[in-house]
C-alpha cells in the first residue's frame, strides 16, 4: 500500500526518539507496527545508526501451524549503508511526490513535522 506524505498515519516528530537503551548504537529508532496481538509476536523497527546507516529489523515468533514443533522464530535485518541513504531518500520522494500538484507544500510540511532542516526560497 502506497501512502502519500499527506496520509502518513499521523506520525509526527514525537514518534521518533533517541535510543537510550543499552544498545545505543542507534541515533533514531521508530517502531513501525502496533503491539502484538498475543498469538504471535511481531516487531518491525527502523533505526538510523551512529554511522548513518538505516537498519530495518523484522522479528516474528509464536504459534504456527507450519512449524514442525508448533512455533517458529524469524528475525531479519536489512541494512542500507549511509552511502545509499541519499539515493533512497531521492527514490522514495520521487515515488511519493510524483503527480501531486501540492508536492512542494507536502514536502515542506513533512520537514516541519519532523523538525528537518530545510531552506525554502522563492523568486518572482
Amino acid at each position: 500500500m502506497k501512502e502519500t506524505l499527506e496520509m502518513r498515519a499521523g506520525a509526527r516528530r514525537q514518534d521518533v526518539g533517541e535510543d537510550r537503551g543499552p544498545s545505543a548504537a542507534a541515533v533514531l529508532t521508530r517502531h513501525l507496527l502496533p503491539p502484538s496481538d498475543g498469538q504471535r509476536y511481531r516487531q518491525l523497527s527502523l533505526a538510523l545508526n551512529a554511522h548513518g546507516d538505516l537498519v530495518l529489523t523484522a522479528h516474528e515468533m509464536g504459534a504456527s501451524l507450519e512449524a514442525a514443533w508448533g512455533a517458529d522464530d524469524l528475525e531479519r535485518t536489512l541494512t542500507i549503508p549511509r552511502q545509499a541513504v541519499g539515493r533512497l531518500a531521492f527514490s522514495l520522494l520521487c515515488e511519493q511526490l510524483a503527480g501531486h500538484a501540492d508536492a512542494f507544500d507536502q514536502l515542506a510540511a513533512f520537514c516541519e513535522d519532523y523538525d528537518l532542516a530545510h531552506v525554502e526560497a522563492c523568486w518572482t
